[in-house]
């Protein structure tokens, strides 16, 4: 295929396919066909990983915060996605695809720290909480979600 052919799948793909919400569902809530969470959970995660994202408090301004380094961070992202949509592209995607198959929210998860850099940082406590205690929430609530739903597919 040559590059331009490839580009317009990867545009096509990401444009004109619900590949973006379908991303961010998966990430906040499949674990891989079939195990995902309840659909009530989904806006819980949901909440609880904006909140985090807009109210992490910084202790003080440093070259982490620096448009450059959220610039990085943003840059890392694309081009991981990319790569991974080449990889589904080039493996799993059928010979001559209008679109690239197979991506899951869950290939997602390692760029998650990224979050952090391209927080606001604002550090408002939210109903008297810091940003630690909603984290410490998210991950009780995602780890326990995951427990309870695959126990529920693979066992009970």
């Amino acid at each position: 295929t040559a590059p331009h052919a490839y580009i317009e799948v990867l545009a096509r793909t990401i444009f004109t396919t619900p590949f973006v919400p379908r991303a961010i569902l998966d990430f906040l809530g499949v674990f891989g066909p079939p195990v995902s969470v309840p659909l009530i959970l989904y806006p819980v995660l949901a909440v609880l990983l904006v909140s985090l994202w807009f109210f992490e408090r910084r202790t003080e301004p440093n070259r982490l915060h620096a448009r450059s380094t959220r610039l990085l961070a943003a840059g890392i992202a694309v081009v991981t996605v990319i790569a991974i949509l080449t990889m589904l592209y080039l493996q799993w995607t059928r010979l001559h695809g209008e679109v690239v198959d197979g991506f899951n929210g869950r290939y997602l998860y390692p760029l998650a720290p990224l979050l952090v850099f391209l927080s606001t940082g604002r550090g408002v406590q939210v109903r008297g909480l810091s940003a630690a205690v909603w984290l410490l929430a998210l991950g009780a609530v995602s780890v326990a979600a995951t427990c309870w739903v695959t126990w529920q597919t693979y066992w009970a």
